[in-house]
């Protein structure tokens, strides 16, 4: 099983979006909120109402007792109280009533998950030096304790000697005799320097954690807060320079933990099962997402799907056209242009992307990844001479970008492949101002396939001899051309914007 453990998304919703798009493209297959759903962020409301369709189970933490009335305020400092105070007058009740609901800590399949501390989880302390996590420890003899609450993703390791260590985010297997407390960071106000929303992967066939972090629009997030009546400068998470962030720990934590039983979350369940929590999960899922997830096999495994439609031509899946991309700030182009090529096929599908396939009843596509390379790794297989071709959505750009586009590509063929394979770049743009669009080929490159190629080195070539993308481009079309039979596979594409 595949599971995302998520945590303090704090009412942003570009950043949960974000992160939901990244874990169902990975192949997760059961997600886990560890909390701190609302809080700071302008959009509680949409929030909630996402995680409930697509969250399996959630824990409660600090910010949660607080809107659904299970603890009192004056624990926070008093920013942190008029945002929360200002969260809860934002929700439904029924929507307090759902996270009223939430336990303090679950139990899976040899791990347990909590806000912060395991020991007294309603006081939520937070675990930040080694000598915080002894209570934790010895709450459960689980080898692996997920937390968030700190907003800082990282993990503590104790072996055989018993002294914790701690680690910074790293991937890892879990080793027989060592036990892990895994921080998932925060999807939403992430404080640790780097301005990605953060969550886990947890593979428990493989017992393998690995830690993602993902970019979301912070143009998104501004607009929010500005449309809630927000003062932007209650979230200095809006400043998106990752340096102003590297504070002093103690000093961003504006939550202070109970010291005596009556400040603790009061009337809430301890613990809960999660394994008792499927039938119900699985009436949520099915009203999200009808079951898409489940079809997602998982990475390092071939996710294979033979079209064999005798007689049939052209398949184009998905049928329909994909969602133009639109480029509203600068930002919104930074880094790779192309969509992630996804861990597995869903029904058919290579999320994000469209493909085309001239004889379907010969052609077989499948998703492979070791999780050892820079990206899964795509492989076309034909019996027979075919065409097949691979399209990104397109990008509008709104006249905001100039510079020269720069692309890589991995490519492998096997011993059988004969033909021929292209990188394709056409954007349309004006002429003169008031002027029709024309369609302008950047980039036609055929790849000089051998065994293993790495088209960078190319690409500066081109990049030289084709003209550079201009203020009048309005936007930008991608795609992979070929025309072969035998073996062909294709990881690590991207293409982005260069001033050199």
């Amino acid at each position: 099983m595949r599971y995302a453990i998520v945590s303090d998304i704090h009412a942003n919703l570009p950043a949960w979006k974000a992160v939901l798009n990244d874990l169902t493209s990975l192949g997760a297959q059961r997600i886990i909120c560890l909390g701190d759903v609302v809080g700071y962020g302008p959009q509680p409301r949409e929030v909630l109402a996402s995680l409930y369709r697509h969250v399996d189970a959630f824990v409660m933490g600090n910010h949660d007792a607080v809107v659904c009335g299970k603890m009192t305020p004056e624990r926070f400092n008093r920013q942190a109280r008029i945002l929360v105070e200002w969260s809860t007058a934002q929700v439904s009740k029924r929507a307090r009533e759902f996270l009223a609901t939430a336990a303090l800590s679950l139990t899976g399949e040899g791990f347990t998950c909590v806000h912060g501390d395991l020991g007294q989880p309603g006081a939520f302390r937070y675990l930040i030096d080694p000598a915080d996590t002894t209570a934790t420890w010895e709450a459960t003899p689980d080898p692996l304790v997920f937390v968030g609450h700190t907003h800082r993703a990282g993990l503590f390791v104790r072996g055989a000697s018993g002294v914790p260590h701690p680690l910074p985010p790293e991937d890892f297997v879990l080793e027989e005799g060592k036990r892990y407390i895994v921080n998932v960071g925060s999807v939403g106000y992430p404080r640790d320097g780097d301005p990605r929303a953060s969550y886990c992967l947890f593979d428990s066939g493989e017992q393998v954690v690995r830690f993602r972090r993902v970019p979301f629009d912070y143009e998104a997030l501004r607009d929010a807060v500005r449309a809630a009546g927000l003062e932007e400068a209650a979230m200095p998470l809006l400043n998106r320079d990752p340096l102003l962030l590297r504070q002093p720990v103690r000093d961003q934590l504006e939550f202070d933990p109970a010291d005596s039983t009556a400040q603790m979350a009061q009337d809430v369940t301890l613990s809960r099962d999660l394994a008792a929590l499927t039938t119900s999960n699985r009436r949520w899922r099915r009203a999200a997402v009808g079951g898409i997830l489940a079809a997602a096999l998982m990475g390092g495994i071939a996710a294979a799907v033979g079209l064999h439609r005798t007689g049939a031509k052209d398949a184009v899946i998905p049928a329909e056209p994909l969602p133009a991309r639109e480029a509203v700030v600068p930002s919104d182009l930074t880094g790779n242009l192309l969509p992630p090529l996804p861990y597995g096929l869903q029904e058919g599908r290579l999320a994000g992307w469209c493909y085309r396939l001239s004889r379907p009843e010969v052609q077989h596509l499948t998703v492979e990844s070791d999780f050892t390379g820079p990206s899964p790794r795509l492989h076309i297989v034909h019996d027979r001479r075919a065409q097949w071709r691979l399209e990104a959505p397109e990008w509008v750009l709104n006249g905001i970008a100039e510079g020269r586009l720069r692309a890589r590509l991995q490519t492998w063929r096997g011993a059988d492949f004969v033909g021929t394979v292209k990188v394709v770049v056409v954007v349309d743009e004006h002429e003169a101002e008031g002027g029709r669009a024309r369609e302008r080929m950047v980039i036609n490159y055929d790849l000089p396939l051998s065994r293993v190629q790495v088209w960078e080195e190319a690409r500066r070539i081109m990049d030289i001899k084709k003209p550079p993308v201009r203020a009048q481009t309005e936007r930008i079309r991608y795609r992979v051309e070929a025309d072969f039979s035998g073996t062909l596979a294709l990881a690590d594409l991207s293409l982005v914007f260069t001033d050199d």
